[in-house]
């Protein structure tokens, strides 16, 4: 379908939303206004572009598309909602909010209104899903797992419910931003760069042929990840710029698990080994393999 007008800059502004411009403007000077209102400052002149890229180059996502983003409440996936917010004006999402509570904390109701109410502020429809009572106990195999194969199958499940209900409607305001009102809807996921190194080292270090060694793609079916091109403390510093806050699990600071352990451990050694460059050459090495 047609894409927006490619990004080159942000402006930065005071303005949380990108407000709409009169349709009597060409397009191009219309994008160009919108810009220039964008929350954010300087960081959000570095984030917007790449955000923008990744959905045209990389994941081939189509204007006026239905976009189903999966927010935690985490520093994330709050910052992923808040760069698609400021792309929408030129990429006419129909956003929506999905959350998962799976009841496994104390903290897990506290989330769950924060990203309601997150969603309510910005007019986004809210899906929250939950486990049913007992479900630990009532299966055998690993919590991540089968936590991971639940939110899965419950984000299909609602992407095949929204697409069944029909197409995005479009006012005439948006006619040339509608291309493709039929394109499936997607499940948009706030895996980072560094999530993206933390996966390569679990692979290697649980053992895999070279030709597997091998990150998160930016689509992988139904599901797309627009942020492998940004550091986890490029979205932090994002959502300071905006005044807007998170909530931190604090199982994500506890070593028990093997991907923490390379998050909060090896990682950092590695980077300082690096000087800086890990996630560069990680990135490299893929390249050098090939599409």
């Amino acid at each position: 379908g047609a894409e927006p007008d490619s990004l080159s800059s942000v402006g930065a502004g005071s303005l949380m939303r990108v407000r709409a411009w009169p349709r009597s403007l060409p397009r191009r000077q219309r994008l160009s206004r919108a810009l220039s209102a964008v929350a954010g400052g300087p960081v959000a002149e570095l984030l917007l572009p790449r955000v923008h890229t990744a959905l045209s180059r990389d994941i081939g996502a189509t204007p006026g598309q239905r976009l189903v983003v999966s927010v935690s409440g985490g520093c994330d996936s709050v910052a992923l909602l808040h760069l698609l917010l400021a792309l929408q004006p030129r990429w006419r999402l129909r956003l929506h909010v999905l959350h998962f509570n799976h009841g496994l904390r104390p903290e897990s109701g506290d989330e769950e209104a924060f990203v309601h109410a997150l969603a309510e502020r910005h007019s986004l429809p809210v899906h929250v899903r939950r486990l049913p009572a007992g479900w630990r106990e009532s299966q055998p195999g690993g919590i991540q797992e089968r936590s991971r194969e639940w939110r899965r199958a419950e984000s299909l499940a609602l992407l095949d419910e929204l697409d069944a209900a029909g197409p995005p409607q479009f006012s005439s305001a948006d006619a040339d931003f509608a291309d493709e009102p039929g394109a499936a809807s997607l499940v948009a996921l706030a895996h980072h760069a560094d999530d993206q190194a933390e996966t390569v080292l679990l692979k290697a270090l649980r053992g895999c042929h070279l030709s597997n060694l091998r990150g998160m793609e930016w689509r992988a079916g139904r599901f797309v990840r627009p942020l492998l091109g940004v550091r986890k403390e490029e979205l932090s510093a994002y959502l300071g710029a905006l005044g807007e806050g998170w909530r931190e699990d604090a199982t994500n600071a506890e070593p028990t698990y093997k991907r923490n352990r390379i998050r909060l451990q090896l990682l950092p050694l590695l980077e300082e080994l690096t000087g800086g460059g890990l996630l560069a050459r990680l990135r490299a090495a893929r390249e050098q393999d090939g599409p």
